[in-house]
């Protein structure tokens, strides 16, 4: 059996590593032209719950690298003008970067089968 993936957002990744590791067939098809080009790809949001399925499905290394290469939290929040004048600043309370169940950001050629950084 081949299975044919339209997209590699997150859930087609997921679901690419997934389908692998069951020893199914895949192929992704994906709309940028170069998707492994160090140019390609941007960073996307990962919900807390995203990242728990992230871990049921793609390999632990992939997992590792997943959380490793992942934004750090802000730490701060500043408001400024146009004239770069501070209006507000706080610290954010929640912001440990080691955290497993808060908001993620990575970049989503790290998911990627085949990749330089994915497996």
């Amino acid at each position: 059996m081949k299975v044919l993936i339209i997209g590699a957002g997150t859930g087609g990744l997921a679901l690419a590593h997934l389908l692998k590791q069951a020893g199914v067939c895949i192929a992704v098809y994906e709309r940028d032209l170069a998707p492994n080009a160090d140019t390609g790809g941007y960073r996307v949001g990962i919900s807390p719950a995203g990242s728990r399925a992230l871990k049921a499905c793609i390999p632990g290394e992939l997992y590792d690298l997943y959380v490793a290469t992942c934004a750090r939290s802000p730490r701060y929040f500043n408001m400024l003008t146009e004239q770069l004048g501070e209006v507000l600043s706080f610290d954010v309370d929640d912001a440990d970067p080691n955290a497993l169940d808060g908001e993620k950001n990575v970049v989503r050629k790290t998911l990627r089968p085949g990749s330089a950084q994915g497996t």
